[in-house]
């Protein structure tokens, strides 16, 4: 899937995380912090739930979570490649990225997991109550025109921008995506949250 609607949330709250890189119980204990609901709030992800951290299993346990929404980001992307394509450089790729916690993982596990990450949308449109909607995706817009993302499918370099692009950030790029009030997104590491635009 590329591209998912999320309507208003009409009975709690909606959080959103950056990068948890396995970092389980730092999500939940940020979650317990605001007294998350799981029966009415619900949390969406920019992605890259798996490397780095300690947790990636745990992490991945999310996707059976009713009240997670995540986006798929590069490090899922990094696992679907080396597990679908198991080719020597896909799998340094991955394992220098954080990926070697798989190495103790069985291919059935694997391929089970690379199946459910592949049907991860990379955009998620969000609606809000005040008819405004947020726009998430793991690296950065793709398009200038949040209604052109069906383009960027069918577009590897717009694909890669998705997933690894880091433009926004390092040049603080302050242009504003059409018709999308706000985007959210994770990818590159900061001291803190910035707002663009």
């Amino acid at each position: 899937m590329f591209h998912k609607t999320v309507e208003v949330n009409s009975k709690g709250r909606d959080f959103v995380v950056g990068d948890l890189h396995g970092m389980y119980s730092v999500l939940i204990r940020s979650l317990d912090s605001v007294n998350f609901d799981a029966s009415k709030d619900r949390c969406f992800s920019v992605g890259d739930l798996i490397d780095r951290g300690p947790q990636s299993k745990e992490c991945l346990s999310l996707l059976d979570e009713n009240w997670f929404y995540p986006v798929r980001g590069n490090h899922e992307q990094l696992l679907i490649e080396a597990v679908r394509e198991p080719r020597p450089e896909s799998l340094t790729m991955w394992c220098l990225n954080g990926g070697c916690w798989a190495i103790d993982q069985s291919n059935d596990y694997l391929n089970e997991v690379s199946n459910r990450l592949l049907e991860l949308p990379l955009a998620i449109t969000l609606s809000l109550c005040s008819g405004n909607t947020v726009g998430i995706c793991h690296a950065e817009p793709p398009v200038s025109d949040w209604d052109n993302l069906p383009i960027a499918e069918q577009r590897p370099e717009l694909l890669h921008k998705i997933l690894w692009g880091r433009s926004t950030v390092k040049y603080q790029r302050r242009t504003v995506t059409k018709h999308v009030s706000l985007t959210i997104h994770g990818h590159t590491i900061i001291s803190k949250c910035l707002l663009f635009g």
